[in-house]
């Protein structure tokens, strides 16, 4: 007769006593359910909050805080510890490192300020204004294309008509040009 450790007789006994409540007509809980599918895979049960606060030696609200970090909540002890030593690696665990990080923003503080110093950065919001100020341009001389050269094409050929329209482009795009040019 093969013993079994006393954890997984544990789980055979929990999952006895669901399969019992679902005899009897009772619904279970989605945690009943994930312990049902565990037992199947032959794997550990998913672990409430709490177990694994106590598993961790950490406060509940921890592990909460943690779920909401992205924390693998439903999965396995090796998934969860992976996920911490990934955490770990992307956070200043100590003052040094804290300090570290802290220079590194300042260095990229000033990589930045001296960029704008040196005209390579602009502001968002300049960039933003020359936009809408092309862009009132570009509206304005296609309105004004429409209704000038209506009445001036009218009854003209094809060869009459291209070389206007083509002179009235090119002095339309000459002047968001210009505009380009003066926002640089």
């Amino acid at each position: 007769m093969v013993k079994m450790k006393l954890s997984d007789q544990a789980q055979h006994a929990q999952v006895k006593n669901i399969f019992a409540k679902l005899k009897a007509g009772k619904t279970i809980s989605k945690r009943e359910q994930a312990q049902v599918e565990a037992y199947e895979r032959g794997q550990e049960p998913p672990k409430t909050t709490r177990e694994w606060a106590a598993h961790y030696g950490v406060s509940h609200v921890t592990i909460i805080k943690w779920g909401k970090a992205g924390a693998p909540l439903k999965g396995t002890v090796e998934e969860m510890d992976a996920w911490r030593a990934a955490k770990v690696k992307e956070t200043p665990v100590g003052l040094s490192d804290a300090k570290l990080r802290k220079t590194m923003l300042e260095v990229e503080r000033l990589e930045i300020q001296n960029a704008q110093a040196r005209g390579e950065l602009i502001n968002r919001a300049e960039v933003r204004e020359a936009g809408v100020q092309i862009g009132a341009i570009l509206s304005a001389e296609c309105q004004a294309l429409v209704n000038d050269l209506t009445g001036q094409i009218a009854g003209q050929s094809e060869e009459e008509v291209r070389p206007k329209l083509q002179g009235r482009i090119d002095l339309l795009l000459g002047r968001v040009k210009a505009k380009l040019h003066e926002s640089t």
